[in-house]
């Protein structure tokens, strides 16, 4: 045991470069696989926290004005565990550098809000003449904490002033990049006086069971319609998907085939590294079997030295492809409009991590450790040593050219047809020895 930990420690310290280079790639292969499985799960607890820290809706659509009266009346209603409504309308914003579309919400009391709660980031909530843009909005246009936007909806309608005063982050939603419109908070007073109604446009629900959304979604259309307001089609919320799930889904599942090639690719390099190393000891392998060095023993000496770098890479490559998992999830939440979900540490990632530094790596090196332990003593002693050209002129003048490009590749050449030509040689010139002339003589 103490002459196996010896030569490891050797290799190791023998092969400096190589074996860093082996160790970062299977640091590529791990942190690849372990980044694609941490932003995943943490776009699914990202989701979850989103819906119950914000009180997502269930239901949602655009109605004719609808009265405190009527919104009331629709939470009394069953299957309803919470109603709220907004003064919604999509106009254009000028902060100096061009129109810009924008959909500007309009709400009564920013502290009251009940469903699809809006997060303050920086500044304050605005008051009558100011608005709050959700921070999105600054991919669209320069932004900041005091200025003036002008507001219109056509050239030829009146322009409305209002003062920035804070910046926000709107629950589920893509960000002003993706859509090319930013979102805006202002009073619903503001709102109505813009579109001309007398309440609010835009309604939101959340049911108790989700199973009887598309029921409920049903009755609201026939309670406001007999109300005298008019519901313009319910978005059911499916709990399963939240926005741009299908988009997020099929990116992550590129990114998983890549990791996981580049695992595969991690194996190939390590592969290609210990039957580098066995082929430089094949004299030092024919020499223990010839003392009676067992199969096993050469094999748990290589493994062993397999299991180092792969260990090593594991440790190293989890912690990149935690800190490269956060920051994907940070960037998918932001255009995604989720909330953060805080960093934990999963036994999953931890198992995935070794499954493809450690055990992918020993997998890896079996083949041609198991090639070399098989393989005579006699085999591995052997030493082909350097052949002579001086008897094959004519394939040093045909590799001439290739010998100009690349060396080794011309040694290739005249390793493979040599020897053919030599016999040809021979056979031509010792006739008698032909097995076919001495039948034609006799």
């Amino acid at each position: 045991m103490r002459s196996l930990l010896v030569k490891i420690r050797r290799d190791l310290r023998r092969r400096p470069l190589r074996n860093s280079l082996t160790v970062l790639g299977v640091v590529f292969g791990v942190a690849g696989v372990v980044a694609i499985s941490v932003a995943t799960h943490a776009m699914v607890d990202a989701q979850r926290l989103t819906y119950a820290g914000s009180q997502q809706a269930d239901l949602a659509t655009f109605t004719s004005d609808i009265s405190p009266t009527t919104r009331h009346l629709i939470e009394r209603q069953p299957n309803v565990a919470a109603a709220d409504t907004r003064a919604v309308t999509f106009t254009r914003f000028d902060a100096g550098s061009g129109w810009v579309n924008v959909r500007l919400v309009g709400i009564d009391s920013f502290e009251a809000m009940q469903l699809n709660v809006v997060t303050l980031v920086r500044g304050r909530w605005p008051e009558r003449g100011e608005i709050a843009f959700d921070e999105s909005a600054r991919d669209l246009s320069a932004l900041a904490i005091g200025d003036v936007v002008a507001i219109r909806d056509a050239p030829n309608e009146p322009i409305i002033y209002l003062t920035v005063v804070g910046f926000t982050r709107s629950p589920a939603q893509l960000g002003a990049g993706l859509l090319n419109r930013a979102t805006a908070y202002t009073q619903a007073t503001t709102v109505r006086e813009m579109t001309g109604r007398t309440g609010d446009n835009f309604l939101l629900v959340r049911v108790v069971d989700q199973q009887r959304a598309s029921q409920t979604a049903e009755d609201l259309s026939r309670l406001l319609s007999k109300r005298g307001a008019q519901a313009f089609g319910f978005n059911v919320r499916d709990p399963n998907d939240f926005v741009g799930s299908r988009e997020l889904g099929t990116l992550l599942l590129l990114l998983r085939v890549f990791s996981w090639l580049g695992a595969a690719l991690s194996a190939v390099l390590v592969a290609n590294t210990i039957a580098a190393v066995m082929g430089e000891e094949r004299n030092q392998i024919g020499i223990l079997k010839s003392l009676g060095a067992r199969r096993n023993q050469i094999i748990i000496t290589y493994l062993a030295y397999a299991t180092g770098i792969g260990f090593a890479g594991t440790l190293v490559g989890w912690v990149a492809g935690s800190i490269i998992g956060r920051w994907i999830t940070t960037d998918l939440t932001n255009l995604t409009g989720l909330q953060q979900p805080p960093f934990r540490v999963s036994g999953r990632e931890i198992m995935l991590a070794l499954l493809v530094g450690t055990l992918v790596t020993v997998s890896a090196t079996l083949v041609p450790a198991l090639l070399y332990s098989r393989t005579r003593p006699a085999s591995l002693l052997r030493s082909v040593g350097v052949r002579s050209e001086a008897g094959h002129p004519l394939v040093v003048r045909l590799t001439a050219p290739v010998a100009r490009a690349s060396t080794s590749v011309a040694i290739g050449v005249k390793t493979r047809f040599g020897g053919r030509v030599a016999l040809a040689r021979r056979l031509v010139s010792s006739p008698s020895r032909s097995p076919r002339s001495s039948a034609l003589r006799r």
